[in-house]
């Protein structure tokens, strides 16, 4: 997870100003980690002391492409100074970037970032770091749990996060011979949207899924998914 002050000093960094600096934030949608920030901009705006300078505006696109190119056609109308995105189509989006920095507003992706553009910032976690800690959980609570069927989760080829993230993932889990076939599935998802994650489970064997204990996801639209479907036992 990205530390939330790091944020404001990637937004101290791009936007130096005297005056009030206007940030539109566009969220993929309010849940999980995009609650969890939206939610701190907002607390932030509200909390700042005389000596900050921020306007903090936050909207969520609700998983829509055209929601996020209005969101983002209207801060650039009003004129705001640093406009921090997380994508939610990048090819999408990419034309009404362009259009931004045009106009001298500053571009910040956060997390997911935008296609084939060149941003003011573009801020993410340490994706080996990500992997290194889902595949140490695993390793640690491998012994005592009762399924031991591990869903690994990757990106295409071309998903560079999703390179990094499988790294150490997978570094952890060979420190203990669990990435054998008798444990272990690894499958690459094209498209990162949760309402693939029906698919996914479908797509399993009955038998692995009986056995499944385990899902390490390189994405956290599918992640969250699959963390819903376990605690509410709606797997299948």
């Amino acid at each position: 997870m990205i530390e939330f002050h790091y944020l404001i000093y990637i937004l101290f960094l791009t936007a130096t100003s005297s005056k009030q600096i206007s940030v539109g934030v566009i969220l993929p949608f309010y849940d999980g980690l995009w609650g969890y920030y939206g939610d701190q901009f907002l607390l932030y705006n509200k909390n700042q002391t005389k000596t900050e300078n921020f306007s903090i505006e936050v909207y969520y696109c609700n998983k829509s492409a055209s929601i996020q190119q209005a969101y983002a056609a209207e801060f650039i109308s009003r004129k705001f100074d640093v406009i921090v995105v997380s994508s939610q189509d990048s090819k999408a989006l990419k034309n009404i970037v362009e259009y931004a920095k045009i106009l001298q507003s500053k571009v910040v992706t956060f997390i997911r970032r935008i296609e084939n553009i060149k941003v003011d910032a573009y801020i993410a976690p340490n994706n080996k770091e990500v992997g290194r800690l889902q595949g140490k959980y695993i390793a640690d609570n491998f012994e005592k749990s009762e399924r031991k069927g591990i869903l690994i989760l990757e990106g295409p080829n071309t998903d560079k996060n999703s390179d990094a993230f499988s790294i150490l993932l997978f570094e952890e889990l060979n420190k203990f011979n669990l990435c054998t076939d008798e444990y272990c599935m690894s499958i690459k998802v094209d498209n990162w949207d949760a309402s693939n994650v029906k698919k996914i489970i479908n797509d399993l064997s009955e038998e692995f899924k009986q056995h499944l204990g385990f899902v390490a996801a390189a994405n956290d639209d599918i992640g969250l998914e699959f963390y819903k479907r376990f605690t509410s036992k709606i797997l299948y």
